[in-house]
């Protein structure tokens, strides 16, 4: 059983151009660090770039991050049960969209799971998606640990843990 946990890339339009490498992702840090501690194997991925030459342009915009058939590629080899996409910011809110139709189109079997201040805050709006799963609300620790276990153990009962959003049939669930 194994968890990545993605550092998404950024894309903007093509007339609001600027370059800004990837920084630290510390909050997957810590989310990496504490699902360890209880045993579950995680991985931060990076899908940014360094080098502004890597960029890649499509009609009306500009990705800063890998191709999909990269990401591809790292899901080929991970085989991740669950996939944890951060989203500190509304501005990217369709580049993490993007990233999670790419691992749904790799799998629907993978997990999507979203958090941060934009999911924490849109919850509603963000599970309207077909390709989310569940979304964490606030401080992802715990929470995280909490749904990995449900996940890994095939059991369905979200609503007994704390600070996710998720699907269940046609409405929205929050704890």
């Amino acid at each position: 059983m194994k968890v990545l946990l993605i550092n998404p890339y950024y894309s903007v339009k093509k007339e609001y151009y600027f370059f800004s490498k990837p920084v630290a992702p510390l909050a997957l840090m810590y989310l990496a660090g504490y699902l360890r501690k209880f045993g579950v194997k995680s991985q931060i991925v990076e899908l940014g770039i360094f080098k502004e030459e890597d960029a890649l342009v499509f009609e009306d915009r500009i990705r800063f991050g890998i191709s999909d058939r990269s990401i591809y590629e790292i899901l080929k080899k991970e085989r991740p049960e669950i996939v944890g996409i951060t989203s500190m910011y509304s501005v990217h809110y369709r580049d993490v969209m993007e990233i999670a139709e790419t691992i749904k189109n790799f799998s629907r079997g993978i997990k999507v799971v979203v958090g941060g201040n934009h999911p924490s805050s849109y919850f509603n709006y963000i599970l309207k998606d077909k390709n989310i799963d569940f979304v964490v609300i606030g401080e992802g620790e715990r929470t995280l640990l909490e749904l990995c276990r449900v996940v890994f153990q095939r059991k369905k009962n979200y609503a007994k843990i704390k600070g996710i959003a998720f699907k269940k049939g046609k409405k929205n669930m929050s704890n």
